[in-house]
């Protein structure tokens, strides 16, 4: 089922329609915009029949000759999860595009994400790109285009994806059997991906840690602090910073439009300005998350002591 990307979709149902499907969408946006159920909700339309089974029966059975998916997969030596996707695998790939489609009316590559593809894979891409054969198409999501090679990029067709709007979110909600939607929107900021995230009673238990914190910040030890933020975040990974970075936005908005104490309204509302690019910073100089984020809380915790000191 597809929830909100109503103009994506009829672009792409238009392309095939008029048989101009570019070689290479580059879907692009957040991460838990759904860019990744969108690509596979799309790819019987976007395979075609043209002998044999119904695509979308081979797609759910895993066994379509004329469709890969490629993603970070195990090490075959050690058995332990790589952490990009490697030149190997691209070759594999190019490989299996240069032969004809079996089924389909053409061989589709979905790739999960294109940003986790190393130095190496990227340019092997890049090569593919560049001389595309005929009837095929990659489709390459994407959470970070900015980092991608800008040549890549140019020789995509980019398709940006949104956040959902609250009545899509609604449906979004409904279907997932999700409670509270309003607030889980608020939440979520109508990202899907981080809604079925947050549904975590764990993640909620999180949120009201995180709010209490910062309600009573000014009366903390910093030094206690410093030794607690870890277990205040929601993992010791990057996706953790993500979130923790969130939860604590969201606490913070709520906390400055409470309106019941001005000077802490005016706290919370310069606290959230200075959570703003701490997950790009720690991107762009490979920190480790956990600094990062318990720079960010002793940093608001001296925001909070010196906005007391000044109501006082």
């Amino acid at each position: 089922m597809i929830l909100g990307h109503d103009q994506t979709q009829a672009h792409l149902e238009k392309a095939l329609a008029e048989n101009r499907l570019h070689h290479a969408y580059l879907f692009s946006g957040l991460k838990g915009l759904g860019k990744a159920s969108f690509a596979e909700a799309m790819l019987p339309q976007i395979l075609g029949q043209a002998s044999g089974p119904d695509p979308a029966q081979m797609l759910a059975a895993g066994s379509h000759p004329d469709f890969i998916r490629l993603e970070i997969e195990a090490d075959r030596k050690t058995g332990k999860m790589r952490k990009e996707i490697t030149r190997e695998q691209v070759e594999e790939l190019l490989g299996f595009l240069t032969k004809h489609a079996v089924l389909a009316q053409r061989k589709v590559v979905l790739i999960d994400a294109v940003d986790d593809l190393n130095a190496n894979a990227a340019n092997n891409l890049l090569k593919w790109l560049e001389e595309p054969r005929p009837n095929t198409c990659l489709l390459l999501i994407s959470h970070r285009p900015g980092g991608l090679l800008p040549t890549i990029r140019s020789r995509c067709a980019t398709l940006l994806f949104k956040a959902l709007d609250q009545e899509a979110f609604g449906h979004f909600a409904q279907a997932h059997h999700l409670q509270d939607s309003e607030h889980l929107f608020a939440l979520s900021g109508g990202v899907p991906g981080e809604a079925l995230q947050m549904s975590d009673p764990k993640i909620g238990e999180a949120l009201e840690t995180l709010s209490k914190l910062i309600a009573n910040l000014d009366r903390v030890d910093a030094l206690k602090l410093s030794g607690q933020a870890r277990g205040l975040m929601t993992s010791a990974d990057m996706d953790g910073l993500v979130l923790s970075i969130r939860l604590l936005r969201y606490a913070l908005r709520a906390l400055a439009g409470q309106g019941a104490d001005m000077a802490q309204a005016r706290f919370a509302a310069e606290a959230y300005a200075l959570t703003k690019g701490r997950e790009a910073l720690a991107r762009s100089l490979n920190m480790d998350v956990v600094q990062v984020w318990a720079s960010l809380l002793l940093d608001l915790h001296a925001l909070a002591r010196q906005s007391q000191a000044h109501a006082a």
